[in-house]
């Protein structure tokens, strides 16, 4: 599989709503709206293992996923943080880039989530394929059920935004794969094995996501 489907998984998650972060493992800021040194991103642990995007869908979809916001500093990601909160996923990283998975908060108003707290994720709404790997995972939290009509628009912004401010990329290697087709919603797990088979027809096989036009509303990707 070219997302390395038989990737180990992790043991069963904390069952804590909003855990702090262990000593050391990067401070539990103040809540921020700025993006100032205490708002930059916390130190990477070298020693997490790698995960594909595959392996990681399963993670999420067993219930054995928690997440951190950050508020990183610098102009680009406040405009991107004005839109959806965004953070990583604890435990894992990502190859294409060595950093944790990121996360998007979408279906909740930015800003509304503390940083240095690990947030049980409840669920995968779907994920931002970017060509070359570097995929964002939108996800839903426990005890915060998204808003289902901010989800789409928020997802398009960051798009655009995140596009507009990394110059190296461009909408044309860029893809929703939303996954409200398999019944998750948001609001619960959808099939695992019916997501590795929509993530492999997404990207046909090779790991890079088909184009989303200007004009193409989220949904119907």
């Amino acid at each position: 599989s070219p997302f390395g489907y038989d990737d180990a998984l992790r043991p069963g998650r904390s069952q804590a709503r909003g855990r702090a972060l262990a000593p050391g493992s990067g401070p539990p800021g103040p809540r921020a709206p700025g993006f100032g040194p205490l708002a930059s991103k916390p130190p990477q642990p070298k020693g997490e293992p790698f995960r594909s995007l595959e392996a990681i869908v399963n993670i999420i979809e067993q219930g054995n996923a928690r997440c951190v916001i950050e508020r990183r500093p610098g102009a680009r990601w406040g405009n991107l943080t004005a839109i959806a909160d965004y953070g990583e996923l604890v435990g894992y990283r990502n190859r294409a880039d060595g950093d944790r998975w990121d996360v998007i908060l979408a279906g909740l108003p930015p800003l509304s989530l503390d940083i240095g707290i690990e947030y049980p994720i409840s669920a995968l709404q779907g994920v931002v394929l970017i060509k070359g790997g570097n995929h964002k995972l939108v996800v839903a939290l426990e005890g915060f059920p998204p808003e289902p009509a901010l989800v789409g628009p928020q997802v398009t912004a960051f798009v655009r935004e995140y596009v507009r401010t990394h110059p190296n990329s461009r909408l044309s290697r860029v893809r929703y794969l939303s996954f409200d087709a398999l019944g998750g919603g948001g609001e619960g797990p959808g099939d695992a094995g019916s997501i590795s088979a929509l993530l492999e027809g997404a990207t046909g096989g090779t790991g890079m996501p088909g184009p989303l036009a200007d004009d193409v509303a989220l949904e119907s990707l």
